[in-house]
């Protein structure tokens, strides 16, 4: 996936959309702070507080972000940023679709997190493997592990076991 890094004028509405996103649920989470602050260091090379941001509407920032691939992107971070600490409260995932509506965006993508807001783990885990990469998943699982140690893995992906010593690295 190709990065798409928006003009200096359109960073500070896309940061005020994430704002909204990360504080929909209440004081911002640190992982979500870490990962705007990241994103915009990294897209354009800025650091600018999320304190004093000013809210924004859908139809304000449809106004400045115009290019259907960026406005996508920028949903997609929304995602990010409400997926970084936990699975998102509906709180989250409404503010998101207020601005891809907005966009005109349709997202399987936030079909598939409201799966997991609703509680359908496994639904939810199949539809992201399904959307993401699994086949090329599969096959560095099959040369890395063979039938056996693939088996293990999809299954742990399925909620059916755990593998504890990797549950514990993510946890830390």
């Amino acid at each position: 996936m190709k990065l798409i890094k928006p003009d200096s004028t359109q960073i500070p509405y896309g940061l005020r959309a994430m704002k909204m996103v990360a504080e929909a649920a209440g004081e911002i989470h640190p992982s979500a702070r870490k990962l705007i602050m990241a994103a915009q260091n990294h897209l354009g090379g800025t650091a600018v507080p999320l304190e004093g941001l000013a809210p924004i509407t859908p139809e304000e920032l449809a106004a400045h972000i115009t290019e259907p691939a960026l406005r996508l992107q920028l949903i997609q971070g929304m995602v990010a940023v409400s997926l970084v600490s936990d699975f998102p409260p509906q709180k989250q995932i409404d503010v998101i679709h207020s601005f891809a509506n907005g966009f005109g965006i349709h997202s399987e993508l936030l079909q598939t997190v409201q799966k997991a807001v609703d509680g359908h783990m496994l639904v939810f885990r199949m539809c992201y493997l399904r959307r993401t990469h699994l086949k090329d998943a599969i096959k560095t699982q099959i040369n890395q592990s063979g039938p056996i140690g693939t088996a293990k893995a999809m299954a742990n992906l399925a909620g059916l076991m755990e593998d504890k010593s990797l549950s514990a690295k993510y946890e830390a």
